[in-house]
């Protein structure tokens, strides 16, 4: 269903280390999962579309942080660039989570698991507090609020670590909870976009092998449990 893709590429993007490298390969996974998510609400398909900006955005720099890299001389004023990078991710990243985080609290609703859409609400609510907070803080280098920014800046970072532990907790519990069961009774909505439906074509298939995969493991241990019942009898 992507949860688990999801997943893995929130983890790759809490790399701080190596921001411009590891964006642009987590973005791709983000990018990847909502587009298999993308037909189950309306939710998913605005954090589809929200995405696709900050790819574009990470794969520019990416780009910009290889030249820094190799050495190649350039006559831009890097410390700037990184500052500009850092707000509109950040705006993004704040657009696109929202609606995920509402897709999954909508979803979990309507699948009646509500210790899922209780966490997705209160995670959204975390979101916007964190990212408002990192603009804010960004936007205030400058000027009479710099030296609140530069108190301010770390207790920030802390906090929105926090929220980007609970906001991948959330998607492993989505991974567990939604995706294992029930997957094959969902229903699937074909985007009017060629390409995008195109694309779901192919995952769909990839999908339901791992729905027969899921339903042969589950068989096999269902037979190994029967047959150790019928050896102690």
């Amino acid at each position: 269903m992507g949860f688990g893709t999801l997943f893995v590429g929130y983890l790759i993007g809490m790399n701080f280390a190596y921001q411009g490298f590891t964006d642009i390969i987590s973005y791709c996974f983000i990018f990847y999962a909502l587009l298999l998510l993308f037909r189950h609400n309306s939710y998913f398909k605005k954090s589809f579309y929200a995405i696709i900006p900050l790819c574009i955005s990470g794969l520019l720099y990416f780009v910009f942080e290889l030249i820094n890299f190799l050495g190649i001389k350039h006559g831009l004023d890097t410390t700037l660039i990184n500052s500009y990078y850092s707000i509109l991710s950040a705006i993004l990243k704040l657009v696109y989570t929202a609606f995920l985080l509402k897709g999954i609290e909508v979803l979990s609703n309507e699948l009646d698991i509500q210790t899922i859409r209780v966490k997705a609400f209160r995670n959204r609510l975390f979101t916007y507090l964190y990212y408002a907070l990192l603009i804010f803080v960004e936007l205030s280098h400058d000027g009479r609020l710099a030296s609140f920014a530069r108190y301010a800046f770390l207790p920030v970072m802390l906090f929105g670590f926090v929220v980007l532990i609970l906001n991948a907790a959330l998607f492993y519990s989505s991974y567990m909870w939604i995706c294992l069961e029930g997957d094959e009774d969902m229903e699937k909505r074909e985007s009017s976009v060629g390409i995008i439906r195109s694309i779901q074509k192919k995952t769909d298939a990839f999908e339901e092998k791992l729905v027969e995969n899921k339903k042969e493991e589950k068989m096999q241990k269902a037979n190994k449990k029967s047959s150790k019942k019928g050896r102690k009898k």
